[in-house]
């Protein structure tokens, strides 16, 4: 993995961005079939608004195997991206995905979250899940356990495509 972190706060980023590059390998040795390489790539920017009370936070991310990934190593939407997707049902040998977060902090240790994101997938072994534009809007709450550093802890509400999720929170979802 090769990382560039460029965040003022690792808990509660306020500014800055961290990008992540990933690359694993499942040699044929280790897993009784072909080898399965797949290669990750994730971008997070985090702007401060309103007095620098206020943040929004970006995050892109990409992944893709390289050649056929057996169905245990297919990337699901809504394992690390894209909340309000629980059954994994939207599953295949890439994924693309862009979500934006509104996190406002209302009280000194209480805060609340919007958020929206947008994923697609491709190489499904169900064709027609290919190329579907698969929406994920939900909204939660936060409590800041340690004001030293920002950390918080949670709940959020997700609505998916067929689909929905409630998601306890230890930290940001990214």
């Amino acid at each position: 993995m090769i990382t560039r972190d460029t965040r003022d706060n690792v808990y509660y980023p306020k500014s800055g961005s961290e990008t992540d590059l990933n690359w694993t390998t499942y040699p044929d040795f280790i897993n009784d079939s072909d080898g399965v390489n797949k290669a990750e790539v994730s971008h997070n920017h985090f702007l401060a608004i309103r007095d620098e009370n206020d943040i929004i936070g970006l995050r892109a991310y990409v992944g893709f195997g390289l050649g056929e990934l057996p169905f245990e190593q297919q990337f699901l939407v809504g394992q690390t991206d894209i909340r309000g997707y629980t059954q994994g049902k939207y599953r295949g040998s890439a994924i693309y995905s862009l979500q934006g977060e509104y996190r406002w902090n209302l009280a000194k240790r209480f805060g609340l979250v919007g958020f929206f994101g947008l994923a697609t997938i491709s190489g499904s072994d169900v064709s027609e899940n290919n190329g579907v534009l698969l929406p994920g809007i939900g909204a939660g709450f936060r409590y800041t356990a340690f004001e030293k550093n920002h950390f918080n802890v949670g709940m959020d509400g997700a609505i998916g495509k067929d689909d929905w999720g409630i998601y306890f929170r230890i930290g940001e979802a990214f």
